[in-house]
């Protein structure tokens, strides 16, 4: 059977997720991906008024603008907290605190 060619691309991905999982900072790249990727992943309406500001063992937390959004969101979490792992293909996120 012929052998499939891989691209260099493809190659360097796979190595570099093999050297991240060695390392054990695979999770850890995940999780400031959910910061950095914040107003990407919930959208400009959100982003206006919340701000990912840091991930530690799985717990987001988000400065939001005022009191009422704080409860919005709080309200919409779980949705939030789907959009969030299915972009990131895993459970990063376990919690959101949103302040």
């Amino acid at each position: 059977m012929p052998r499939r060619r891989q691209t260099a691309a493809t190659t360097l991905a796979d190595a570099i997720d093999t050297l991240l999982k060695k390392q054990g900072i695979d999770q850890r790249v995940k999780e400031y991906t959910a910061v950095e990727e914040w107003e990407r992943i919930v959208g400009k309406r959100i982003s206006a008024v919340a701000r990912a500001v840091r991930i530690q063992r799985g717990i987001l937390t988000v400065e939001v603008t005022s009191a009422p959004w704080r409860q919005e969101l709080r309200l919409r979490k779980e949705e939030i907290l789907k959009k969030l792992n299915g972009v990131l293909g895993d459970q990063v996120v376990k919690d959101i605190r949103f302040h």
